[in-house]
């Protein structure tokens, strides 16, 4: 991720009938969202969410490849191009490019994922159309200088040592990944490995752009104030010039049966205050049980939201063994394997141990008893409110579809998300929960304070 200036857009203009022709159109009706979508004839897709309540749009290109996608022994190439997106085109210099972005107040930034790179920002409505070309300009024309490859390689080093090596959670975060993760991609970590990240060079950086950056492999949400029509005008003109590119298959990893094998890690620093509890069971992704997918969603809600849920009404309010507790079903939307996992911190006074003891009378309980009717309904109700306040927020659905569409996934999987959460029974929650919480197969982790030695007098 890069920090830059700001940026904000917009859209204008009207869409001839001519112009129609060319174009694959399709509208969205009735659905979570209603965006309205097109694709230009080079395979580019745009996606068009309009909320014309400020003059205000943002912009977000995502382009289907991430840190699963790189070559061995290349980690971290994908994070590093996206900061070499930023150094200028044929066109237009670095320099320029940051000017532009200060003139316009733009709010703009990008984001590498293990399934997908994205680059965003939000402009004045006034300023979409010199946005927009800046952005075209760079799907096609960067130039990735030598010189910019030297001077930005220290900078992804110091990024990865301030957020991972100097981070004792991060660094057990680190290996709790490539732990769980026995076989598939996922185990590496994004900013890459430290040792690889120093080796990356211009060649590497140039046939990463040039194998997966093309419009065929990506993916233009505007978002905002911004109409159909404008947004068909203005993405023909800067984007449907740009060729499209044979796009290589995405290697698709699957992950071996963990065979109930039971993993233990611990980290120790002085620079934890105060220990933390980790464990880790495989879950389905929402490709591989979609029923799953939604249930675990309301499981992980009933769990872990709030004061009234399992875990704080249990664990902090009842027997005060924790001084917060909690569960997330991470990587459900995504190309590789998801996971449930529960992390919690012992009140001062009690052990890891004493804590996981605790923890694993509720998890019991939760596999013998299961949730219940009421707990379900109540969950569904927040969360469904929780999707409405989404839908208030243009900006905010766009960052769902950059996500959703990013990780492989389509629209109507979006659409289709509030009907799908309202739908799921109580025993669908408990058999999931179940299914994913009877599993042998776990991975627990400490992080605990580097032990104080005794010194001799």
């Amino acid at each position: 991720m890069r920090q830059n200036n700001k940026i904000k857009r917009t859209m204008h203009g009207f869409y001839s009938a001519a112009l129609a022709c060319f174009l694959c159109i399709t509208s969205c009706q009735a659905g979570l969202f209603n965006p309205e979508t097109f694709t230009l004839p080079n395979g580019l897709q745009v996606i068009v969410l309009t909320n014309s309540r400020a003059p205000i749009v943002k912009q977000i290109l995502v382009y289907k490849v991430g840190a699963i996608d790189e070559p061995l022994g290349k980690s971290g190439i994908a994070h590093f191009l996206e900061h070499l997106m930023f150094k200028g085109t044929k066109n237009v210099s670095g320099k320029e490019l940051d000017k532009a972005n200060e003139r316009m107040g733009a709010d703009q930034n990008a984001q590498t994922g293990q399934d997908y790179t994205l680059y965003h920002q939000e402009i004045p409505k006034a300023d979409l159309e010199w946005a927009m070309k800046l952005e075209s300009d760079r799907m096609v024309n960067l130039l990735l200088e030598a010189k910019d490859v030297e001077t930005e390689r220290p900078v992804i080093l110091e990024e990865r040592r301030m957020r991972i090596d100097n981070e004792p959670s991060a660094i057990l975060g680190e290996a709790i990944n490539y732990t769980f993760y026995r076989n598939h991609p996922y185990h590496k970590p994004i900013i890459g490995w430290e040792h690889e990240m120093e080796t990356l060079n211009q060649a590497d950086a140039r046939a990463f752009y040039d194998k997966w950056y093309a419009p065929n492999n990506a993916v233009l949400i505007l978002a905002g104030d911004i109409t159909l029509d404008e947004a068909k005008k203005l993405a023909e003109k800067y984007y449907g010039s740009i060729p499209k590119r044979e796009i290589p298959a995405r290697n698709i990893t699957v992950e071996p049966e963990h065979r109930g094998i039971v993993q233990h890690l611990e980290k120790s620093s002085n620079r934890v205050l105060e220990p933390v509890y980790y464990r880790t069971y495989p879950a389905p992704n929402f490709k591989e049980n979609l029923k799953a997918y939604y249930a675990l969603q309301i499981f992980e809600h009933i769990i872990s939201s709030g004061a009234n849920s399992v875990l704080y009404d249990n664990l902090i309010t009842k027997q005060k063994i924790a001084s917060w507790a909690s569960a997330g079903y991470s990587n459900a939307m995504s190309r590789g394997p998801a996971f449930f996992s529960f992390s919690a911190q012992p009140v001062p006074g009690k052990t890891l141990q004493e804590l996981e003891k605790a923890l694993m009378t509720e998890i019991s309980k939760l596999q013998e008893k299961g949730v219940t009717q009421e707990q379900v309904e109540k969950a569904k109700i927040r969360i469904v409110a929780d999707i409405d306040y989404i839908r208030d927020d243009s900006f905010g659905s766009a960052d769902i579809f950059a996500n959703a569409l990013g990780s492989g996934y389509e629209i109507a999987n979006v659409e289709d998300w509030k009907d799908n959460i309202s739908q799921v029974t109580v025993d669908d929650v408990n058999a999931a929960a179940r299914s994913v919480l009877s599993q042998e197969d776990y991975l627990t982790a400490f992080l605990l304070p580097e032990k104080k030695t005794e010194k001799s007098s």
